[in-house]
């Protein structure tokens, strides 16, 4: 009889994986995959569907995980509009953690960053439990 991993690794020499391996996310959202939606989202209100996906290629970013660079790259596309977009944005983020915004002004980085640090002050809560 095969254990659940001598099992896993016979599926895989074979080209077959488990559906587990494969699952289709994981039960809970990381903060990258809430920021990322957001910042799709705010911009597809702002923007529309055809202006989101403009603004994407020319951002050249690989992922969000860095807010400032993100601001830096909006920045140099909107000027001072970038604002108004970044606001819908964190409108977006914390609508999605169901958390008011951080008090502090309307700094993007500054807000992603609290946000962040209450995310992983839940999750680490929510894993005791």
């Amino acid at each position: 009889m095969l254990t659940a991993t001598t099992e896993a690794e016979t599926l895989r020499k074979h080209g077959e994986y488990e559906l587990q391996e494969l699952g289709t996310a994981r039960s809970k959202p990381e903060f990258e995959d809430l920021l990322s939606d957001a910042i799709s989202q705010g911009m597809q209100k702002v923007l529309g569907a055809g202006g989101t996906q403009a603004i994407m290629y020319h951002l050249h970013l690989p992922d969000f995980g860095n807010p400032k660079r993100f601001h830096e790259r909006l920045s140099a596309i909107f000027g001072p509009g970038t604002e108004s977009l970044e606001r819908v944005i964190l409108q977006n983020l914390h609508e999605s953690m169901r958390v008011r915004p951080a008090s502090g002004g309307s700094d993007f980085v500054a807000q992603v960053e609290a946000a962040r640090k209450w995310f992983a002050a839940e999750a680490k809560l929510s894993a005791r439990h």
